[in-house]
């Protein structure tokens, strides 16, 4: 349960860097569509979304429910668990580095992951 939790922190900051920093091409006119629908969806608050981009999380339902929703519409987690593949795809060139080891470390974890998904609910 620890790794799982570790992962999961690995993961936020990471969505954080991919949702903050520069956005890859293909994605640059869909990330500012997604942000806004996954923001009405959740109901998160975009001061807390804006506190996560920089690397504060708090504890909040809304922002899990607004998390859950960028992951989904990124197609980074399905019912079979998190798409380490279409992660490592949105990283930025210079954090893909540091989301290699992220998945490394969270890659064998998956099978926690995809029972444990209610953790972004």
């Amino acid at each position: 349960m620890t790794k799982i939790l570790i992962c999961v922190l690995i993961a936020f900051p990471l969505i954080a860097m991919i949702h903050a920093g520069p956005i890859p091409d293909e994605f640059k006119e869909v990330a500012p569509g997604i942000r806004e629908t996954c923001m009405k969806e959740s109901g998160a608050e975009e001061a807390i979304i804006e506190k996560a981009a920089t690397g504060e999380f708090i504890e909040d339902d809304k922002f899990k429910c607004y998390t859950k929703c960028v992951f989904d519409q990124f197609r980074l987690i399905s019912k079979k668990g998190f798409n380490f593949e279409a992660m490592l795809g949105l990283s930025p060139p210079k954090m893909k580095d540091t989301a290699v080891k992220a998945i490394a470390a969270c890659r064998d974890t998956s099978n926690y992951l995809k029972n444990s998904l209610t953790f972004l609910h």
